[in-house]
This record gives structure tokens, C-alpha cells and sequence, in this order.
């Protein structure tokens, strides 16, 4: 019967009512620290070793790997593509 006279936008919420403490207590809610704007700045702001090489390899992505590319294994290999992917689109080029 209360299907009949529910409206297509109404909705109904079952849930437990909960007082302020209680709610609380199960939600464990905690009081904020109020910082001053300076303490907030440099907490924000700060700088590290690990943050400054985070942003250095952040531009540069060749440093991350770098050190870990097998020179002896796949050097050859790389270069022989690179001089047959140059040779051909200069061989393309040359075409038009």
C-alpha cells in the first residue's frame, strides 16, 4: 500500500538513528589539530631528499631506468632498429 502512494522521485532511508555521542563513538571521530598558516606552509611546502629525487625523476623518466638497461644484452639490438628506422624514413622522405 505504501508503494501505491510512493511518487517516482521519492525515496525512504532506513537506518539506525544515532545520537551525537553514540555516532561518535562508532565512527571514532577525532579533534583536528588547529595548525597555524606557517606550520601548515612548511609541512606542505618541505623538502626532502626523497621528494627532490621523486621530482627529478619525475621529469627525467630516463633516470629511472637507466641504470637498470642491460648494455651488453640489448645495445646491439637497439641499434640495429634504430639505423633500419632511420634508413627507411629517409628512404621515405626522399620519395616525395
Amino acid at each position: 500500500m505504501m508503494e501505491e502512494c510512493m511518487d517516482e522521485n521519492d525515496y525512504h532511508v532506513l537506518r539506525p538513528i544515532y545520537s551525537n555521542q553514540i555516532f561518535d563513538k562508532i565512527h571514532e571521530r577525532q579533534d583536528r589539530e588547529i595548525q597555524s598558516v606557517p606550520k601548515r606552509l612548511s609541512q606542505t611546502f618541505r623538502c626532502n631528499e626523497k621528494w627532490a629525487v621523486q621530482k627529478i625523476k619525475g621529469l627525467f623518466p630516463i633516470l629511472e631506468w637507466l641504470p637498470k638497461y642491460p648494455v651488453n644484452k640489448w645495445l646491439p639490438s637497439d641499434v640495429v632498429s634504430g639505423v633500419t628506422t632511420g634508413l627507411v624514413c629517409c628512404l621515405q622522405g626522399k620519395n616525395e
